[in-house]
């Protein structure tokens, strides 16, 4: 992949100063104006997708984990 610098790209140089300078502040700008609710909302859904097709395998429990009273016994 061929990453271009800044002056083969023929970006605007001030325009690329105003979306920097507003992505700095973005963040920090949307988290002052959120409801507590609505940050917690946001976090559940970060949680959700963070564990997403994690939860089956994290429930599951090995075989190694059975008492040695039980390993080996066939279910009757």
């Amino acid at each position: 992949m061929h990453c271009k610098t800044m002056s083969e790209s023929k970006k605007n140089p001030a325009a690329v100063a105003l979306g920097r300078l507003g992505g700095l502040k973005g963040g920090k700008a949307r988290a002052k104006t959120l409801t507590a609710a609505a940050r917690k909302r946001i976090a559940k859904r970060a949680a959700a997708a963070r564990w997403k097709g994690k939860r089956k395998a994290h429930l599951t429990r090995p075989a190694t984990t059975l008492s040695p009273k039980r390993r080996g016994k066939a279910k009757r």
